[in-house]
């Protein structure tokens, strides 16, 4: 058996790790502004997460359903995996809600939240079953640091939504979105998240609004030309253009 497949004994171990795992991780990945926080907002129905132009998530955010409509609690999490602090607030104080999060959730000096490990988000949110959750993190192409971070949570993935800017070379840099897929692929081939089926995996091209009506069909060919070229799986009915706007 170790003459044939040198390797199962590890392949087993990491396919029995990933199986125990309780949460199911949906994550949310792409560049910096590409618009992953107002994708959630708008998943969820509630404005959970600041939209910005600039860099703004500095932390992994993960938002689960409670089942409990007239609340959400928060939990900040320590690297220790120790809640740091805890808050509930009722229906009607999304605002305060907002601005609590704000402290630990928008770009901040690294030094300021390198205790922080992650953030828990719970409310409503029906089609979140069981132990799903969307998992919000810090896009790449801003600071080194915030990549680091996103980048060494990817596998904790069971699927992923990638969040693309159209107006940003069509959202497909070699040093941005493309990184980040490559990393995937590469964690996927190591059997590092074995339950992660490539196929399943979805593409959001965003700020459609801002590209030239003329222009939007030869984008849009380039765009999934691309992404065939350096996503194996992908197939044309799991990319979706949008115009997410902020409120």
């Amino acid at each position: 058996m170790n003459t044939c497949f040198p390797n199962f004994e590890e392949e087993i171990r990491k396919g029995k790790a990933d199986l125990s795992r309780k949460d199911l991780c949906v994550i949310i990945a792409g560049e910096t502004s590409a618009g992953k926080s107002t994708l959630i907002n708008r998943l969820v129905g509630k404005q959970i997460f600041t939209p910005d132009v600039s860099e703004t998530t500095s932390t992994i955010c993960r938002v689960r359903n409670s089942g409990n409509k007239n609340q959400i609690e928060c939990k900040i999490f320590g690297t220790d995996n120790q809640v740091l602090e805890e808050k509930s607030f009722p229906k009607g104080f999304e605002v305060s809600m907002k601005e609590f999060l704000q402290e630990y959730v928008d770009e901040r000096p690294a030094t300021s939240s390198i205790y922080i490990d992650h953030v828990d988000v719970s409310l409503s949110v029906p089609f979140l079953k069981g132990n799903t959750m969307i998992v919000n993190t810090p896009g790449i192409g801003g600071s080194k640091d915030l990549e680091v971070k996103m980048m060494e949570y990817l596998p904790n993935a069971t699927s992923f939504v990638f969040v693309m800017s159209v107006v940003s070379a069509g959202g497909l840099q070699e040093d941005r979105l493309i990184k980040i897929l490559q990393e995937v692929m590469k964690l996927h081939d190591d059997q590092d998240i074995p339950c992660f089926d490539p196929r399943d995996a979805l593409f959001v091209s965003n700020k459609w609004d801002a590209v030239h009506k003329e222009q939007c069909e030869k984008t849009w060919r380039k765009i999934q030309e691309k992404l065939k070229t350096c996503w194996p799986s992908f197939s044309s009915e799991n990319v979706f253009r949008t115009a997410l706007d902020p409120p």
